[in-house]
């Protein structure tokens, strides 16, 4: 767990709802055996996950308070980003995306 200003500007460490978010997401994508993200802190107190893969980018940004935004990156640099406030259905939908040869798998 990191401490107090972990990042020495005075960001608190990884908040309850976010941590609790974070673990209900890992779970939801366990199911879809996703390629293991880089998971970073972030300012504030939330978690950040990050694939890249096929020359397409997710982040998925989890925040202080538990609410969840993501930002997807194709392979032609178009950017679709919004709430992920249903992450039992968007989530995995996201990762299919990901990780599909099919450039519209997401929609």
């Amino acid at each position: 767990m990191l401490p107090e200003s972990w990042d020495t500007y005075g960001s608190p460490r990884l908040q309850d709802p976010a941590q609790e978010k974070a673990a209900e997401l890992i779970a939801v994508l366990s199911a879809t055996e996703p390629p293991l993200p880089n998971v970073s802190p972030v300012p504030g107190g939330g978690v950040q996950f990050e694939w890249e893969i096929n020359r397409r980018a997710l982040e998925i940004e989890v925040l202080p308070d538990g609410s969840m935004e993501f930002l997807a990156i194709g392979e032609d640099g178009a950017t679709a980003e919004g709430v992920l406030d249903q992450i039992h259905a968007h989530a995995p939908r996201l990762i299919r995306w990901l990780t599909s040869s099919n450039a519209a798998a997401w929609r």
